[in-house]
């Protein structure tokens, strides 16, 4: 019966976003509603201890639908709008379902390789949140050390998610996270210096934030990190390159 759950959850997810969509004057109550839709379904699944047990696994799905409703928020094109909030639906349908395999078959495979796509959600979590912290720089003029603070904030909280579900052998967790929080920080403040679009800077400090978590995280298992840096170098590059030469039709 629990695994119905991650079907109500996008269904309801849609309609939050759709809602907000169709009428933007909703956007604190949408915002206020997609929080309580993700807690009673954390519920749901584990029970009020499961939550408390796992609370940095909820905590980081609640960044990503928090981001996620973000980036709506700020996508001009109505059409473009709908699209992200279907895939952002998808996504999180299939973590709600990697959620009850944790919780529920801690020992079992695919709840080990949940890693590899925990960390692809939370940079992608971290570019969200980059790409409406530069908008609000560039748009609002916000100030940018509070921005540069949060994206900091947001590396440590993330990070220490994929980090404490895969484990280290070679290294200090919490120094790789203050070194994580640090490092990504500053990326992000000399990002701001950079005359390219919002979301080419929001790239480059996710791309920064994986680039560490990968990096941390293979060197457990081999001897030399160049052929990884090698790999994430070239695909930065394609990556950057297809954001300047789109830029402009953002």
């Amino acid at each position: 019966m629990v695994y119905v759950y991650p079907y109500f959850y996008v269904f309801g997810y849609w309609i939050l976003f759709f809602s907000f969509i169709n009428n933007p004057k909703l956007a604190i109550i949408t915002w206020l509603a997609m929080t309580a839709w993700l807690l009673i379904a954390a519920v749901g699944i584990g029970g009020r201890h499961g939550l408390i047990r796992h609370w940095d696994l909820w905590l980081n799905y609640l960044i990503f639908t928090w981001t996620s409703f973000g980036i709506v928020l700020i996508l001009a094109s109505p059409v473009t709008r709908n699209l992200y909030s279907i895939v952002t639906g998808i996504v999180s349908g299939l973590l709600l379902y990697a959620a009850i395999r944790i919780v529920r078959e801690p020992h079992q495979f695919i709840a080990r390789n949940f890693v590899r796509v925990s960390g692809f959600v939370n940079t992608l979590s971290l570019w969200q949140a980059a790409a409406v912290i530069y908008f609000m720089v560039t748009s609002y003029n916000a100030p940018l050390s509070y921005g540069v603070v949060i994206i900091g904030l947001l590396a440590f909280i993330l990070g220490r998610g994929v980090i404490n579900a895969h484990g280290l052998r070679k290294s200090s967790a919490g120094l790789v996270l203050l070194t994580l929080a640090l490092t990504t920080g500053e990326i992000a403040l000399y990002s701001r210096l950079l005359p390219v679009h919002y979301y080419v800077r929001a790239t480059i400090v996710a791309s920064w934030f994986y680039l560490i978590i990968e990096m941390v995280l293979a060197g457990q298992e081999i001897s030399s990190r160049r052929a990884i840096f090698r790999r994430y170098l070239i695909l930065l590059t394609t990556i950057l390159a297809a954001l300047l030469l789109t830029a402009a039709w953002q």
